[in-house]
């Protein structure tokens, strides 16, 4: 799995109650991370991600209420990595915990906060996680 350093230059708006497009609609969840599994080089799996702060759909900058709207994943720096298909909580564990450790291999400052974002792209399913940090 490759971890990527992502300056994301322009946010992205998400909405809890935006219409969802069908079966390719833009998904994002953003969950909180244990205070202390979340800066350990080991974290406890079952222990690291923790509540669901939102969940919600994309919607363009120029919809109604967007920059106003629910959350958004702010323009900035961000550990990210993927795969092509909608991956199950165990892997998303991994994942996060493999950015995770390579995040502290770089000494980069992480924050407590993970983004999963779901989409479509080529016709098929694919799930990104955002880590934020700072140098």
């Amino acid at each position: 799995m490759n971890v990527l350093k992502l300056y994301l230059c322009n946010p992205l708006f998400y909405r809890k109650n935006a219409k969802k497009a069908g079966a390719a609609a833009e998904e994002m969840r953003c969950f909180e991370l244990d205070p202390l599994e979340a800066q350990s080089v080991e974290p406890q799996a079952d222990r690291l991600i923790g509540n669901l702060i939102f969940h919600g759909f994309a919607v363009t900058p120029n919809t109604e209420g967007a920059e106003t709207g629910e959350m958004e994943l702010p323009s900035g720096r961000y550990l990210f990595t993927q795969i092509r298909e909608n991956a199950a909580r165990d892997y998303l564990i991994l994942m996060a915990i493999e950015a995770q450790k390579d995040g502290l291999w770089e000494r980069l400052r992480l924050e407590n906060r993970l983004f999963v974002r779901t989409l479509f792209e080529d016709g098929e399913k694919v799930t990104q996680i955002f880590r934020p940090y700072s140098l």
